[in-house]
């Protein structure tokens, strides 16, 4: 599975998914931190990750965008 960590989640989460097999990156790796949350939801949706998150604001985002 692809699973995109966002900035406001340890980075430890990458190893341990990684660990059991998953896909897993961190926004760092793949982006700007200056990026806005929108970026990093768009990008999530086009390349095919789960988006693993604290932000309580993305599920707004999603009902906005209906998710592409």
């Amino acid at each position: 599975m692809k699973i995109l960590l966002d900035m406001n989640l340890t980075p430890r989460w990458v190893g341990f998914l990684r660990e059991r097999g998953h896909q897993a990156v961190r926004w760092s790796e793949v982006g700007l931190a200056s990026a806005n949350d929108l970026e990093v939801l768009r990008f999530a949706a086009t390349q095919g990750y789960l988006l693993l998150t604290h932000d309580l604001d993305f599920g707004d985002l999603l009902a906005y965008t209906q998710a592409w």
